[in-house]
């Protein structure tokens, strides 16, 4: 991630002035903005953004994201899980995530979000960790069409259901494999 895509999410996380809702989709455009320089590149960025704002818009979102890149492989979605400091939250510890891992609150609000989308399999939350780039990623298995990564990453079962935690860097490089797996093209 460059520099000052790292001050914007740094930024975006301390910020106690702005909304919820506002954070939430500030931090979806950064995440969004960052999968397109990744896969695509500056131009498929900028095609983009004048596509949001020709619709009235000024922020990506996940809606637009899926609607312009239906062939992504993972169905994500972001929570900038405002109001909740991991990195000083004791359910979020790492000796307390081994035997609590479903008070977790990144795990609560993917519980949500999977039971809100009918439990959905290729569901896959992005959420910010201090200190990891990108933050993290919360999913139930990855499609067989994105390679082995290799890297720490958690496993768990919530409700009789295998759950993934892992940095979204990791999973993200393995998706674009080096120019030979997804690309972002309008």
């Amino acid at each position: 991630m460059r520099k000052d895509a790292q001050q914007q999410m740094a930024s975006l996380l301390q910020s106690r002035t702005q909304s919820p809702a506002t954070r939430q989709a500030e931090y979806a455009h950064l995440v969004i903005s960052h999968i397109l320089r990744r896969c695509g590149n500056k131009a498929v960025l900028k095609q983009a953004m004048a596509r949001v704002r020709q619709s009235g818009e000024q922020l990506l979102t996940w809606d637009f994201f899926y609607k312009t890149f239906s062939d992504f492989p993972l169905e994500l979605c972001s929570d900038a899980l405002p109001g909740v400091k991991l990195h000083v939250d004791r359910k979020a510890s790492f000796p307390r995530m081994m035997t609590t891992f479903s008070d977790v609150p990144f795990v609560r609000a993917f519980v949500e979000r999977r039971d809100q989308q009918g439990d959905t399999t290729s569901l896959a939350m992005i959420f910010p960790r201090n200190l990891i780039q990108l933050g993290l990623i919360i999913h139930t298995g990855l499609p067989e069409s994105i390679p082995c990564r290799y890297g720490t990453s958690l496993v768990h079962v919530v409700e009789s259901v295998t759950v993934y935690v892992e940095p979204f860097a990791l999973v993200l490089a393995a998706i674009h494999r080096g120019g030979h797996g997804w690309r972002a093209v309008l």
